[in-house]
């Protein structure tokens, strides 16, 4: 191995040490299986409806994400004059990032509109435990 400094082979000491001491976890070596699912729509017309209304609206934020996408660098260069790669770059950026945040799930459940009980068709069909009243699956 060529390091370009000393420094740089040290900071790979306590990985190396990590490696050797750590025991191997797994007991009984297989063959990961493979299968291959055929995509499905759910079968329970409340689901059904869920899962149509998401995929409704997955479909719709994917096509306006994609057109401003395209759209953005021609505006930033003809409209408003911005001739700057890496500026044009980090908008296109940004609106992507912004669409990431978006999808994070929170950290409570729920979506942030909506109330905090109220659970869906789909995660209460999945939740038979008695007193089940988080969503917990």
């Amino acid at each position: 191995m060529v390091f370009a400094s000393l420094s740089d082979a040290a900071s790979l000491a306590p990985a190396l040490l990590a490696l050797v001491v750590t025991p191997e976890t797994v007991t009984a070596r297989r063959r990961p299986t493979v299968s291959v699912r055929r995509p499905t729509v759910p079968g329970r017309p409340a689901a059904r409806a869920e899962f149509l209304r998401a995929a409704t609206a997955v479909l719709a934020a994917f096509a306006v994400s994609g057109l401003f996408s395209s759209l953005v660098p021609s505006f930033l260069r003809e409209r408003l004059h911005v001739h700057n790669l890496a500026a044009v770059g980090a908008e296109v950026g940004l609106l992507f990032l912004i669409a990431l945040a978006a999808q994070w799930p929170p950290r409570h459940g729920g979506s942030p509109g909506a109330g905090r009980h109220r659970r869906s068709s789909w995660r209460a069909a999945r939740c038979s435990r008695p007193g089940c009243g988080h969503g917990h699956w």
